[in-house]
């Protein structure tokens, strides 16, 4: 009989991806705990995700209170050293829960929130973290998405809002998130452009796809193809880095031409919101840069019907990486706006 796990979550991804994994596991018989990373608590996430410890949320509700604008009965100096001692004391209890329960494996989103400018500090705490995990013996797996483990002199998203300096401050937490990853985990999962940073064998992420469920639970139509209207989404979460801006240029140019459609750019938005929309979408433009071959919110609009538009790659190339059963059926195109113009008009005209 096939041993039944108990698996750890540590995140504070609320995109969907590792509320999916969960999902898959749990159907399979396996049982999922979830947990944001100590300290960390996001109050747009969807409610059966939350922290199911009361403890944590009760100390995160009266930071959320203490901090808001309408509380004018603190000044803002009480109210940042309240807040800063309300964080360590939800982090001490997420830690204290952490080892207290017994757990076979522990999956560990690297780099997604350790790796971000405004944490530059953060690798020793996930030694520690780790050093927990193996001290209890538990299986730690270490998933790297597409921008967690980019050296962030190549990433768009860190280029267009942090000088030379705090760049290169960024590639030397990345570099030691990375080596601590290596030295800890007994399996990396990581996309196949990852090579270039780690000295050690991994997974390759796209061998597993995205997985996505309908965790909103949205109506949405699966036969899109029948309404009047054609919508075109893009939802950057960094518009400059995503090349937001040629993208409209694309679309503007369109209309001139005499296209149709209404086009819908979903940005500074909750997750929820994102998708909701998503949902409505026929066509979707991911962006025009990317080194990632699966991403998650193309992912979800595939789920919902869209057909996905995503940069950077040549569709010839992705072949020498990944069996051709596992290259997503999206629609990959060079990083040029020309290319970008003649596939949405293959797209509007073929609707």
């Amino acid at each position: 009989m096939e041993k039944k796990l108990k698996f750890l979550f540590i995140t504070k991804d609320c995109a969907g991806s590792f509320f999916s994994i969960q999902k898959g596991l749990k159907d399979l018989g396996h049982e999922c705990d979830f947990i944001f990373e100590p300290g960390a608590y996001d109050k747009s996430i969807h409610k059966p995700f939350r922290s199911s410890s009361w403890l944590p949320r009760l100390t995160e509700s009266i930071k959320a209170k203490v901090c808001s604008k309408k509380f004018k009965g603190f000044s803002g100096i009480i109210k940042r050293i309240l807040s800063s001692i309300l964080k360590k004391i939800n982090k001490r209890i997420d830690l204290f829960m952490i080892y207290c329960k017994k757990y076979d494996v522990v999956i560990v989103p690297f780099g997604h929130n350790t790796g971000l400018p405004s944490m530059l500090k953060y690798y020793p705490e996930n030694e520690k973290l780790f050093k927990l995990h193996k001290r209890k013996g538990r299986k730690v797996v270490s998933i790297f998405f597409g921008s967690d483990a980019r050296p962030p002199a190549i990433d768009g998203t860190v280029t267009t809002r942090f000088n030379i300096d705090e760049i290169y401050k960024q590639t030397l937490i990345n570099k030691k998130n990375i080596e601590i990853a290596e030295k800890y985990s007994d399996h990396i999962i990581a996309q196949v452009h990852h090579n270039l940073v780690f000295n050690k064998p991994f997974i390759n992420y796209c061998l597993f796809m995205q997985s996505f469920w309908n965790f909103y639970n949205i109506e949405y139509n699966e036969n899109k193809q029948l309404e009047q209207e054609i919508i075109i989404q893009h939802s950057p979460s960094n518009r400059k880095g995503k090349g937001s801006d040629i993208i409209k240029q694309v679309i503007d140019e369109l209309r001139m031409d005499g296209y149709t459609f209404k086009y819908f750019e979903a940005y500074d938005m909750t997750h929820e919101d994102v998708v909701r929309n998503v949902a409505k979408a026929h066509i979707f433009i991911d962006c025009l840069y990317s080194d990632v071959v699966l991403t998650a919110s193309s992912s979800e609009a595939a789920f919902y019907g869209a057909a996905v538009i995503i940069g950077g790659h040549e569709l010839d190339k992705l072949s020498e990486f990944l069996p051709k059963e596992k290259i997503p059926p999206f629609l990959y195109i060079k990083p040029n706006p020309e290319e970008l113009k003649q596939q949405l008009i293959t797209l509007l005209t073929q609707h």
